[in-house]
This record gives structure tokens, C-alpha cells and sequence, in this order.
């Protein structure tokens, strides 16, 4: 199966905050602490289950919108749940799935609405807003560095943030490098995000070996990192 993970960064919005709301509506996920104003969040529903969003998304005007234009099944619950929590925090959000090592995809929305998508690896017919059908080799499509870089106050970054958007799909530069350069540039923390999903939290996954790839010098050691994630378990069984 290869590489393979997702997860969903906010900005501006505290640790405390998500874990209170999420606790309210029954969202089953687990939550990064909040590093450089961003916030990790790590939800069962993004590893492919969409039936596992809260009801108040399932029921939301929009969702069977998405659900038509995002074919898979995991794209669509993190578009839906990122679309949801961009608008009740009037923040952005930033959602990034890593499909094997070479196809990467994020999804931008602030204030509930998309602002920006991009794809390393697909069909050249594909379109921001849709599924990403199916993966061919091609140019990367979509993603506008201004609008990522606006969205998170990093407008000194563009020049750098587009050279990462367009550096050409390759073994030397795959997903999780891609994803990692990102991260930097974009003032997230690299051991949080990259190859980190929900799977890592519950031990079904390898976390200690994605994290400490990417730890740098002031991180956490990943067993403090690990107790810092397990003790925000949102859901209560």
C-alpha cells in the first residue's frame, strides 16, 4: 500500500479550543498541541470513513455537494470536516493528504469556503473542487502560493512556497518531502504532519518512526510528544 496518511492543520486556533468543540460534537479524533499558532488535528473520519463525521456535519446543506464531487471517500470527509471547523473558527485550515510517495494533495479553505487545492499526480483533466480521479504522471496542478501564503500570514514566503508547489515529481522529491519542505515554509512543524495520521495515535501506525524523522532540535521527544496527543482523545466511548 505504500505510503499513506492524512491530517488537518488550523491556524489560530488553540489546542483547548479544538478539544473543547470537538468534545461537544463527538468528533473521534486526537489533536497535536499548538506550535507557531497551528493546531494538528488527527481524525478517524479522515482515514476514509466519512459516516464517522459528526452528525451536525452530516447533516450540513453542502455535504451531499461534496460528497458527489469527491468520489474518495477520504477526500470528501476531510473537505467536509475542514469546510465545517474553517467556518465555525473563522480561521483557515489547511488539509493534506499524502496518498503514496509520489501523489500529495491539500485542500485550502478559510471561513468555510475553498480557497485553493493541488495534486502532484493525476489526470490532466482534473479541476480544484473535485476528485482527484485518476493518477497519471503529469505536471503538479492547482495550488496558488499567495493564497496559501495569505492564508496563514506568510506572504515572505511565496517565492519559496511556489518553487516547492512546482519542483517536479520524482523518488529524490516525493510526497513526504514535498510535504515536509511545506511545513517549513509555512512555519508548521515538520514531526507533527508529515506521515502522521490517526492510525499513529492509536498504535495502529509507526508514529515514533515518522516523528523522529522529522524532529528537529526543540521539539518534544516522541514519547512526550505521544502522551501530549493521547491525553486530547476527543471522543468518549
Amino acid at each position: 500500500m505504500g505510503t499513506r496518511y492524512s491530517n488537518i492543520s488550523l491556524w489560530g486556533v488553540s489546542q483547548d479550543e479544538l478539544l473543547a468543540y470537538l468534545s461537544h460534537i463527538n468528533l473521534d479524533a486526537y489533536i497535536s498541541p499548538t506550535i507557531n499558532g497551528y493546531t494538528v488535528l488527527y481524525d478517524i473520519a479522515s482515514t476514509g470513513y466519512p459516516h464517522n463525521l459528526p452528525k451536525i456535519i452530516q447533516t450540513e446543506s453542502n455535504l451531499k455537494s461534496i460528497l458527489r464531487k469527491y468520489l474518495n471517500g477520504q477526500q470528501a470527509a476531510m473537505v467536509c470536516l475542514s469546510s465545517h471547523l474553517s467556518r465555525q473558527f473563522s480561521c483557515s485550515v489547511l488539509a493534506v493528504f499524502v496518498i503514496d510517495s509520489l501523489n500529495l494533495w491539500y485542500h485550502l479553505s478559510c471561513n468555510g469556503q475553498m480557497l485553493d487545492e493541488y495534486i502532484t499526480w493525476c489526470d490532466k483533466q482534473w479541476q480544484p473542487g473535485q476528485s482527484m480521479g485518476k493518477q497519471t504522471e503529469g505536471e503538479t496542478q492547482g495550488g496558488d502560493s499567495i493564497k496559501l501564503c495569505s492564508a496563514f500570514g506568510k506572504e515572505y514566503a511565496v517565492l519559496d512556497i511556489e518553487k516547492i508547489l512546482r519542483q517536479p515529481v520524482s523518488l529524490n522529491f516525493d510526497s513526504m518531502k514535498r510535504h515536509e519542505s511545506l511545513a517549513k515554509a509555512l512555519g508548521i512543524s515538520p514531526c507533527w504532519v508529515v506521515g502522521t495520521n490517526y492510525l499513529c495515535c492509536t498504535g495502529e501506525d509507526d508514529f515514533e518512526s515518522h516523528y523522529d524523522s522529522h524532529q528537529e532540535d526543540n521539539d518534544p521527544t516522541y514519547e512526550q510528544a505521544l502522551i501530549m496527543i493521547k491525553k486530547t482523545l476527543s471522543h468518549k466511548t
